[in-house]
C-alpha cells in the first residue's frame, strides 16, 4: 500500500489553551448557586403552606394545588427565555443577569408572604418570567470559554446546581416556623413570633437571597 505522505501535515496539530478568567468564573457560578437555592427551598413545605392557607378543598387536594404551585416557575420560563436571550445579544449578558437576580429576589419574597393561591401562583411565575439566568449562565460560560477548557467548565454549572438544591432543600426544611422550632433562638423576636401563616416562611426566603 503506497504511503501518501503529502496528505499528512508536516506539523502535528496542538490545540492552544486560552486563559480562564477565574474570578469571573467563580461570580458566574455564584449567581447559579443563588437560583438554585431560590428555587428549590420552597419544596420541603409547600405542602404544609398549601395546608395551612386553606387553599385546597380538602388533604386530598393538596399534592394538586401544591404541584400547579411549582410548576408555574417552569411556565414564566417557557414563554420569556427567548426574549431574554435575544435581549441580552443586544444590551449585554451582565445587566439581564443582574436584573434576573434582582426577579428572584422579589419572587421569592413574595412568595414568602403570600395568603392565597392567587398570590403563591403569581410569586412563582414571576420568579421564572423574571428569571432568564438559566439562558443567561450558559450563554455567558460559552463566551468565556472555548474549546480548550469549555469541556471542564460546563460540568461546574450543574454541579453547583446540585449543590444549591441541596443547600436550598436544607434551608427550606430547617428554617419553616423559625420561632414555634427554635423558641431559644428565635422565640424572643417579637416579628417572628407576630408572623403567621405563610409569613413563617419570610425568614429561609430571606436566608437563601442573602445567601
Amino acid at each position: 500500500m503506497e504511503n501518501d505522505d503529502e496528505g499528512q501535515p508536516l506539523l502535528g496539530y496542538e490545540r492552544r489553551k486560552s486563559t480562564l478568567n477565574k474570578a469571573q468564573l467563580a461570580i458566574i457560578l455564584l449567581a447559579k448557586l443563588a437560583d438554585a437555592t431560590a428555587y428549590m427551598q420552597v419544596y420541603p413545605y409547600v405542602n404544609q403552606m398549601v395546608e395551612e392557607l386553606n387553599i385546597a378543598r380538602n388533604k386530598a387536594a393538596i399534592g394538586y394545588v401544591s404541584g400547579l404551585v411549582l410548576s408555574s416557575i417552569s411556565v414564566g420560563e417557557i414563554f420569556t427565555q427567548f426574549m431574554w436571550g435575544s435581549l441580552s445579544d443586544r444590551i449585554g449578558r451582565k445587566p439581564v443577569l443582574l436584573f434576573g437576580l434582582s426577579g428572584y429576589v422579589l419572587g421569592t419574597l413574595l412568595f414568602g408572604t403570600s395568603k392565597s393561591f392567587q398570590q403563591m401562583l403569581l410569586a412563582r411565575l414571576s420568579m421564572g418570567a423574571l428569571g432568564p439566568n438559566i439562558t443567561m449562565i450558559y450563554s455567558i460560560l460559552s463566551d468565556i470559554t472555548d474549546e480548550s477548557n469549555r469541556a471542564k467548565v460546563m460540568p461546574l454549572n450543574e454541579v453547583t446546581w446540585q449543590i444549591g438544591a441541596f443547600l436550598g432543600s436544607f434551608i427550606g426544611g430547617m428554617l419553616s416556623h423559625p420561632a414555634e422550632r427554635y423558641p431559644k433562638l428565635f422565640g424572643n423576636i417579637a416579628l417572628l413570633r407576630a408572623w403567621v401563616r405563610g409569613e413563617h416562611y419570610v425568614m429561609q426566603l430571606v436566608l437563601t437571597k442573602c445567601f
